[in-house]
C-alpha cells in the first residue's frame, strides 16, 4: 500500500485535497465549540440551541434540489466559490450573534451552504477524476477532510482549556478563513475545471435536471438504502458515549478513544478499499457486504448492554468499533462510485444533490435513532437497527443487479 494512499496522485485533485483539509480544521474547531461558545459564552438555554442546531440541520437539507439545478447550470468552480464565501460570512455572524434568533439565522444560513458546497465537491470531483477513478478520488478527499476534522477538534480541547466562553469567538472567526482559503483555490488551482464539452451539449434545457434525478427509480433506491446505512454515523458519536454514560463501570475516556480509533482506521484504510471497488457491480457487492458487516457490529452492542462494563465490556466496545469502522469505509466505497455511476452525466449536480440529500437524513434521524436504542434500558433496539442496516445493503444490492443500471452511467460520457 502506498505512503499516504489517501493524498491524490493527480495535481488538481492534490490542491483540492490540500484545501479540503484546511478547511476540515476549520470544520473541526466549529463542531467542537459551537455549543460551549453560545452556552458557556453567549448565555444561550442549551435546550434552545440544540433545537435551533437540528432546525438548521434539517433546514439545510431543503436547498438540496436548488442547489444541485443550479450546478447543472453554471460552472462547479464559480457555484462552489459562492457558497464558500457564504460559508465564511455566516461564520463570522455567528461569532457576534448574541441571540437565539441571530444564531438561528446564522446556523441556518451557514447549512445552506454547506449542502450546496457538499453538491459543488462532489460535481467537481466528477469532472477532475476519469470516470472509473471518481469513487477512489472522493474516498481520498474524505480522508483528507477527517484527518482535518479530527486535527481540528485536537486544537480545540487545547483552546477550551485557556480561552474564556466568550472568547471562543476566535476559533469560528478562524473556521471563517478557512473556507476563504479554500475558496481562493477553487479560484486559483481549479480555475479551469469544467465538464466535457459534449456532456454539456447533451444536457437538454427543455428538462429538468431535479425531476430526471428524482425519477431515476433505481438511483433513488440505492440512495436511499445508503441513506438508511447511513445511520451507523451516530453509532460512535451517540451510541458509545450514551452507553458510557449509562454504564458506571465503562470508563470515559472510552467514547473518545471510540471516535479516534475510527478515524485513524477511516483515514488510512478508506482510500485503498475505494480504489478495489470499480463498476456498478463491485459497488453493488460493497453496498451489501456493508450492509452485513455494519447490522452485526450493531447488533452486537446489546452484548455490551448485558455486559455492563468491566474490561471485558470496554474489549468488546473497542472490537465492535472496529468493525463498525470497516462496515462504514466499505458503505462509502460502493456509495461513491454508485452516486457517479448510476447518475445521468448530463445532470450531475441534479444526482449529487440526491445523493447529498438521502445521506443527510440518514445523518439526521441517526442520533434520535440511536438514543432510543441504546438510552430506553431495553435491549431489542441495537439488534433492530443491526436489521435494518442488514435489509437496506441487500436492497441496495438487489436494485444494481439489472444490467441497464451497470451500462446506463457510461452512455453519456
Amino acid at each position: 500500500m502506498r505512503l499516504l494512499s489517501f493524498v491524490p496522485t493527480e495535481r488538481v485533485a492534490r490542491w483540492l485535497a490540500l484545501g479540503l483539509l484546511f478547511n476540515s480544521l476549520g470544520t473541526g474547531l466549529y463542531g467542537a465549540v459551537l455549543i460551549l461558545y453560545f452556552v458557556g459564552g453567549v448565555h444561550l438555554p442549551a435546550a434552545q440551541v440544540g433545537v435551533v442546531s437540528t432546525v438548521a440541520a434539517v433546514g439545510g437539507l431543503l436547498f438540496l434540489p436548488a442547489a444541485g439545478s443550479t450546478l447543472d447550470r453554471h460552472r462547479a468552480v464559480k457555484v462552489g466559490t459562492a457558497f464558500l464565501i457564504v460559508e465564511a460570512a455566516a461564520m463570522v455572524w455567528l461569532a457576534f450573534a448574541d441571540s437565539i434568533v441571530a444564531f438561528g439565522i446564522g446556523a441556518l444560513v451557514a447549512a445552506f451552504a454547506a449542502q450546496g458546497s457538499k453538491v459543488a465537491r462532489g460535481v467537481l470531483n466528477a469532472h477532475i477524476a476519469p470516470a472509473g477513478q471518481r469513487g477512489k478520488v472522493r474516498a481520498q478527499l474524505r480522508s483528507c477532510a477527517n484527518l482535518g476534522i479530527a486535527s481540528g477538534a485536537a486544537i480545540a480541547a487545547l483552546a477550551v482549556t485557556v480561552l474564556p466562553g466568550a472568547e471562543l469567538r476566535w476559533l469560528l472567526i478562524g473556521n471563517a478563513l478557512t473556507f476563504l482559503v479554500l475558496a481562493a483555490v477553487y479560484l486559483t488551482k481549479l480555475r479551469d475545471v469544467q465538464p466535457a464539452t459534449d456532456q454539456r451539449a447533451a444536457a437538454s434545457p427543455h428538462r429538468s435536471g431535479t425531476i430526471a434525478a428524482w425519477t431515476d427509480k433505481t438511483y433513488v433506491v440505492v440512495m436511499s438504502m445508503n441513506g438508511v446505512l447511513g445511520v451507523q454515523y451516530a453509532a460512535l458519536t451517540v451510541g458509545v458515549p450514551l452507553l458510557v454514560a449509562t454504564s458506571p463501570d465503562l470508563p470515559n475516556w472510552l467514547a473518545p478513544a471510540a471516535l479516534l480509533v475510527n478515524t485513524a482506521i477511516v483515514v488510512l484504510c478508506q482510500a485503498p478499499v475505494s480504489a478495489r471497488v470499480d463498476g456498478v457491480p463491485a459497488a453493488g457487492r460493497s453496498m451489501l457486504f456493508a450492509g452485513l458487516i455494519l447490522g452485526t457490529s450493531s447488533a452486537g452492542f446489546v452484548l455490551a448492554l448485558l455486559m455492563g462494563g468491566g474490561s471485558a465490556g470496554v474489549a468488546l466496545i473497542l472490537a465492535l468499533v472496529v468493525v463498525h469502522s470497516l462496515g462504514e469505509i466499505v458503505q462509502v466505497a460502493g456509495a461513491f462510485d454508485l452516486s457517479y455511476d448510476l447518475a445521468d452525466q448530463r445532470y450531475m449536480g441534479s444526482y449529487q444533490g440526491v445523493y447529498a440529500w438521502t445521506s443527510g437524513v440518514g445523518s439526521a434521524l441517526g442520533p434520535g435513532i440511536w438514543s432510543v436504542a441504546i438510552a430506553s434500558g431495553t435491549f431489542w433496539g441495537a439488534p433492530v437497527i443491526g436489521a435494518g442496516f442488514i435489509a437496506a445493503g441487500v436492497a441496495a444490492w438487489a436494485a444494481t443487479r439489472p444490467s441497464t443500471a451497470s451500462s446506463r452511467g457510461a452512455c453519456h460520457d
